[in-house]
Protein backbone atom coordinates (compact mmCIF):
# COMPACT_ATOMS: atom_id res chain seq x y z
CA UNK A 1 0.00 0.00 0.00
CA UNK A 2 1.18 3.46 -1.22
CA UNK A 3 0.48 6.80 1.20
CA UNK A 4 0.43 9.49 -0.12
CA UNK A 5 2.95 12.61 1.32
CA UNK A 6 2.56 15.76 0.69
CA UNK A 7 6.21 16.68 1.13
CA UNK A 8 7.07 14.68 -1.46
CA UNK A 9 6.95 15.98 -5.20
CA UNK A 10 3.92 14.69 -6.76
CA UNK A 11 4.72 13.20 -9.95
CA UNK A 12 3.24 14.21 -13.20
CA UNK A 13 2.37 10.43 -14.62
CA UNK A 14 2.11 6.87 -12.77
CA UNK A 15 2.07 3.94 -14.45
CA UNK A 16 0.00 1.02 -13.50
CA UNK A 17 0.64 -2.63 -14.76
CA UNK A 18 -0.74 -5.81 -13.61
CA UNK A 19 1.68 -7.71 -15.08
CA UNK A 20 4.88 -6.31 -13.53
CA UNK A 21 5.51 -8.77 -10.12
CA UNK A 22 9.13 -8.26 -9.12
CA UNK A 23 8.14 -6.38 -6.22
CA UNK A 24 9.81 -3.09 -6.65
CA UNK A 25 7.35 -1.06 -8.37
CA UNK A 26 7.45 2.47 -7.81
CA UNK A 27 5.05 4.07 -10.30
CA UNK A 28 7.68 4.44 -13.21
CA UNK A 29 7.30 3.54 -16.80
CA UNK A 30 10.32 1.06 -16.29
CA UNK A 31 8.87 -0.28 -13.07
CA UNK A 32 4.79 0.18 -12.67
CA UNK A 33 3.00 -0.53 -9.56
CA UNK A 34 1.04 -3.49 -9.78
CA UNK A 35 -2.24 -2.39 -8.53
CA UNK A 36 -4.43 0.81 -9.55
CA UNK A 37 -4.32 1.40 -5.60
CA UNK A 38 -1.01 1.80 -5.09
CA UNK A 39 -1.25 3.79 -8.57
CA UNK A 40 -4.13 6.09 -7.35
CA UNK A 41 -2.49 6.35 -3.29
CA UNK A 42 0.47 7.73 -5.10
CA UNK A 43 -0.88 10.17 -7.45
CA UNK A 44 -1.75 14.07 -6.49
CA UNK A 45 -3.12 16.97 -7.98
CA UNK A 46 -2.28 17.17 -11.63
CA UNK A 47 -0.72 13.47 -11.70
CA UNK A 48 -2.16 11.02 -14.69
CA UNK A 49 -2.67 7.29 -13.73
CA UNK A 50 -2.16 5.08 -17.05
CA UNK A 51 -3.34 1.62 -16.29
CA UNK A 52 -1.82 -0.95 -18.76
CA UNK A 53 -4.13 -3.54 -19.94
CA UNK A 54 -4.82 -6.14 -17.50
CA UNK A 55 -7.81 -7.20 -15.72
CA UNK A 56 -7.84 -5.87 -12.05
CA UNK A 57 -9.59 -7.62 -9.23
CA UNK A 58 -9.73 -4.36 -6.98
CA UNK A 59 -12.41 -2.40 -5.83
CA UNK A 60 -12.80 0.78 -3.34
CA UNK A 61 -10.08 2.41 -5.44
CA UNK A 62 -9.94 6.13 -4.60
CA UNK A 63 -9.25 9.03 -7.53
CA UNK A 64 -8.13 11.94 -5.97
CA UNK A 65 -9.64 15.90 -6.88
CA UNK A 66 -7.33 16.51 -9.55
CA UNK A 67 -6.22 12.81 -10.74
CA UNK A 68 -7.01 11.19 -13.98
CA UNK A 69 -7.29 7.84 -14.42
CA UNK A 70 -6.70 6.51 -18.02
CA UNK A 71 -6.83 3.00 -19.45
CA UNK A 72 -5.15 2.02 -22.32
CA UNK A 73 -9.13 1.04 -23.79
CA UNK A 74 -12.45 -0.68 -22.77
CA UNK A 75 -11.75 -3.95 -24.07
CA UNK A 76 -8.36 -4.19 -22.62
CA UNK A 77 -8.69 -2.76 -19.12
CA UNK A 78 -11.59 -4.25 -16.63
CA UNK A 79 -11.43 -3.19 -13.03
CA UNK A 80 -13.78 -4.85 -10.70
CA UNK A 81 -14.50 -7.51 -7.68
CA UNK A 82 -17.10 -8.30 -5.41
CA UNK A 83 -17.95 -6.97 -1.97
CA UNK A 84 -17.32 -3.22 -1.81
CA UNK A 85 -19.34 -0.30 -1.63
CA UNK A 86 -17.97 0.89 -5.23
CA UNK A 87 -14.90 -0.19 -7.19
CA UNK A 88 -14.06 3.25 -8.27
CA UNK A 89 -14.84 6.63 -6.11
CA UNK A 90 -13.74 9.40 -8.16
CA UNK A 91 -13.15 13.34 -7.16
CA UNK A 92 -11.60 13.26 -10.62
CA UNK A 93 -11.64 12.07 -13.74
CA UNK A 94 -11.52 8.22 -14.87
CA UNK A 95 -11.37 7.65 -18.39
CA UNK A 96 -11.40 4.31 -21.05
CA UNK A 97 -11.62 1.42 -19.01
CA UNK A 98 -14.35 -1.57 -18.39
CA UNK A 99 -16.27 -1.40 -14.61
CA UNK A 100 -17.83 -4.39 -14.14
CA UNK A 101 -18.04 -7.50 -11.12
CA UNK A 102 -18.88 -5.44 -8.22
CA UNK A 103 -22.17 -7.67 -7.46
CA UNK A 104 -22.78 -5.98 -3.64
CA UNK A 105 -22.36 -2.60 -4.75
CA UNK A 106 -22.04 0.60 -6.96
CA UNK A 107 -20.04 0.55 -10.10
CA UNK A 108 -18.66 4.20 -9.76
CA UNK A 109 -19.47 6.65 -7.05
CA UNK A 110 -19.16 10.60 -7.15
CA UNK A 111 -19.64 11.57 -4.44
CA UNK A 112 -19.30 15.58 -3.80
CA UNK A 113 -16.82 16.19 -6.50
CA UNK A 114 -16.66 17.85 -9.65
CA UNK A 115 -16.01 14.31 -11.10
CA UNK A 116 -16.11 13.42 -15.12
CA UNK A 117 -15.91 9.65 -16.29
CA UNK A 118 -15.88 8.99 -19.71
CA UNK A 119 -15.46 6.87 -22.54
CA UNK A 120 -16.22 3.94 -19.89
CA UNK A 121 -18.31 0.76 -20.13
CA UNK A 122 -19.74 0.22 -16.85
CA UNK A 123 -21.93 -3.05 -16.65
CA UNK A 124 -23.20 -5.94 -14.19
CA UNK A 125 -22.90 -4.31 -10.87
CA UNK A 126 -25.06 -4.95 -7.93
CA UNK A 127 -26.72 -1.41 -7.20
CA UNK A 128 -25.76 1.69 -9.46
CA UNK A 129 -23.64 1.60 -12.39
CA UNK A 130 -22.58 5.29 -11.45
CA UNK A 131 -23.87 6.87 -8.22
CA UNK A 132 -23.66 10.77 -7.99
CA UNK A 133 -24.41 11.86 -4.43
CA UNK A 134 -23.95 14.27 -1.98
CA UNK A 135 -24.12 17.60 -3.90
CA UNK A 136 -21.80 16.78 -6.71
CA UNK A 137 -21.51 18.26 -10.14
CA UNK A 138 -20.21 15.45 -12.64
CA UNK A 139 -20.03 14.73 -16.08
CA UNK A 140 -20.62 11.56 -17.94
CA UNK A 141 -19.51 11.47 -21.47
CA UNK A 142 -19.59 8.61 -23.95
CA UNK A 143 -20.38 5.80 -21.94
CA UNK A 144 -22.69 2.27 -22.09
CA UNK A 145 -23.71 1.26 -19.02
CA UNK A 146 -25.78 -1.72 -18.61
CA UNK A 147 -27.20 -4.41 -16.64
CA UNK A 148 -27.45 -2.55 -13.13
CA UNK A 149 -29.72 -4.13 -10.90
CA UNK A 150 -31.15 -0.49 -9.91
CA UNK A 151 -30.13 2.43 -11.74
CA UNK A 152 -27.84 3.18 -14.56
CA UNK A 153 -27.02 6.60 -12.95
CA UNK A 154 -28.57 7.53 -9.35
CA UNK A 155 -28.85 10.89 -9.17
CA UNK A 156 -28.58 11.75 -5.22
CA UNK A 157 -29.82 14.73 -3.18
CA UNK A 158 -28.47 18.49 -4.66
CA UNK A 159 -26.33 17.04 -7.02
CA UNK A 160 -26.08 17.75 -10.66
CA UNK A 161 -25.85 15.51 -13.53
CA UNK A 162 -24.55 15.78 -16.87
CA UNK A 163 -24.48 12.56 -19.38
CA UNK A 164 -23.91 13.03 -23.09
CA UNK A 165 -23.62 10.71 -25.64
CA UNK A 166 -23.85 7.71 -24.17
CA UNK A 167 -25.79 4.17 -24.18
CA UNK A 168 -27.73 3.01 -21.19
CA UNK A 169 -29.96 -0.34 -21.01
CA UNK A 170 -30.67 -3.21 -18.97
CA UNK A 171 -30.78 -1.70 -15.94
CA UNK A 172 -33.81 -1.03 -13.74
CA UNK A 173 -34.04 2.03 -13.97
CA UNK A 174 -31.89 4.00 -17.07
CA UNK A 175 -31.25 7.29 -15.30
CA UNK A 176 -33.10 7.77 -11.66
CA UNK A 177 -33.30 10.76 -9.62
CA UNK A 178 -33.78 10.71 -6.28
CA UNK A 179 -37.19 11.08 -4.65
CA UNK A 180 -38.07 14.22 -2.98
CA UNK A 181 -34.26 15.71 -3.92
CA UNK A 182 -33.46 18.73 -5.46
CA UNK A 183 -30.84 19.41 -8.37
CA UNK A 184 -30.42 19.10 -12.09
CA UNK A 185 -30.50 16.61 -14.77
CA UNK A 186 -28.92 16.98 -17.98
CA UNK A 187 -29.37 14.70 -20.74
CA UNK A 188 -28.33 14.65 -24.76
CA UNK A 189 -27.30 12.62 -27.55
CA UNK A 190 -27.79 9.70 -25.33
CA UNK A 191 -29.75 6.06 -26.12
CA UNK A 192 -31.97 4.93 -23.32
CA UNK A 193 -33.65 1.36 -23.96
CA UNK A 194 -34.67 -1.80 -22.66
CA UNK A 195 -34.78 -0.63 -19.05
CA UNK A 196 -36.91 -3.04 -17.00
CA UNK A 197 -38.83 0.07 -15.56
CA UNK A 198 -38.57 4.47 -16.86
CA UNK A 199 -36.08 5.12 -19.09
CA UNK A 200 -35.56 8.33 -16.94
CA UNK A 201 -37.24 8.89 -13.62
CA UNK A 202 -36.85 12.05 -11.22
CA UNK A 203 -38.30 13.63 -8.76
CA UNK A 204 -37.86 16.99 -7.63
CA UNK A 205 -35.05 17.74 -9.90
CA UNK A 206 -35.04 19.66 -13.19
CA UNK A 207 -34.12 17.75 -16.40
CA UNK A 208 -33.23 19.03 -19.61
CA UNK A 209 -33.42 16.39 -22.32
CA UNK A 210 -32.38 16.75 -25.98
CA UNK A 211 -31.46 14.96 -28.73
CA UNK A 212 -32.47 11.37 -27.47
CA UNK A 213 -33.90 8.46 -28.03
CA UNK A 214 -35.83 6.21 -25.76
CA UNK A 215 -37.28 3.14 -25.96
CA UNK A 216 -38.42 0.08 -25.33
CA UNK A 217 -38.63 0.57 -21.69
CA UNK A 218 -40.73 -1.34 -19.56
CA UNK A 219 -42.31 2.00 -17.60
CA UNK A 220 -42.84 5.76 -19.03
CA UNK A 221 -39.84 6.80 -21.54
CA UNK A 222 -39.59 10.27 -19.02
CA UNK A 223 -41.11 10.24 -15.94
CA UNK A 224 -40.49 13.54 -13.49
CA UNK A 225 -42.87 14.13 -10.31
CA UNK A 226 -42.41 17.24 -7.62
CA UNK A 227 -43.56 18.06 -4.23
CA UNK A 228 -44.38 21.08 -1.84
CA UNK A 229 -40.86 20.96 -0.88
CA UNK A 230 -39.17 20.60 -4.82
CA UNK A 231 -40.74 21.97 -8.28
CA UNK A 232 -39.05 21.03 -11.33
CA UNK A 233 -38.57 22.86 -14.37
CA UNK A 234 -38.67 20.08 -17.66
CA UNK A 235 -37.50 21.21 -20.77
CA UNK A 236 -37.69 17.89 -24.05
CA UNK A 237 -36.58 19.24 -27.43
CA UNK A 238 -35.55 16.64 -30.84
CA UNK A 239 -36.10 13.64 -28.41
CA UNK A 240 -38.07 10.14 -29.65
CA UNK A 241 -39.87 8.46 -27.69
CA UNK A 242 -41.45 5.04 -28.71
CA UNK A 243 -42.61 1.77 -27.38
CA UNK A 244 -42.47 2.41 -23.91
CA UNK A 245 -44.47 0.19 -21.66
CA UNK A 246 -45.73 3.00 -18.91
CA UNK A 247 -48.99 4.75 -18.82
CA UNK A 248 -47.61 7.28 -21.24
CA UNK A 249 -44.05 8.27 -23.24
CA UNK A 250 -44.16 11.28 -20.99
CA UNK A 251 -45.65 11.72 -17.45
CA UNK A 252 -45.68 14.33 -15.26
CA UNK A 253 -47.29 14.46 -11.74
CA UNK A 254 -47.05 17.12 -9.05
CA UNK A 255 -47.69 16.21 -5.49
CA UNK A 256 -49.33 18.54 -2.38
CA UNK A 257 -48.89 21.87 -3.78
CA UNK A 258 -45.96 21.58 -6.21
CA UNK A 259 -45.37 22.39 -9.54
CA UNK A 260 -43.73 21.08 -12.89
CA UNK A 261 -43.27 23.57 -15.67
CA UNK A 262 -42.77 21.32 -18.54
CA UNK A 263 -41.46 22.53 -22.30
CA UNK A 264 -41.46 20.15 -25.20
CA UNK A 265 -40.31 21.26 -28.33
CA UNK A 266 -39.46 19.19 -31.46
CA UNK A 267 -40.19 15.85 -30.13
CA UNK A 268 -42.35 12.51 -31.56
CA UNK A 269 -44.03 10.67 -28.99
CA UNK A 270 -45.32 7.27 -30.51
CA UNK A 271 -46.30 3.74 -30.10
CA UNK A 272 -46.35 3.94 -26.29
CA UNK A 273 -48.84 1.75 -24.10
Amino acid sequence: EVAYDPNLAVPTEVYVDIAYQAGDGDGSEAKPYPTLAAGTAAAGDGTTVHAAAGTYEEAGIEIGLGVTLVGEGTASVVVGTSGADYVFRVLGTLSSVTVTGNTGGDGVDCDGSAAVVQNCVIHTNGDRGIEIQDGATATIATCIIHDSTRAGIYVGELSTATVSDSEIYNNQYGVWGFERSDGSIVVSGCTIRDNTEEGIITWGQDLTLTTSVLHGNGGSGVAVASNSSYNAIVRIENCLVYENAGVAGLITKAFGGGTITVDIVNCTVTANT
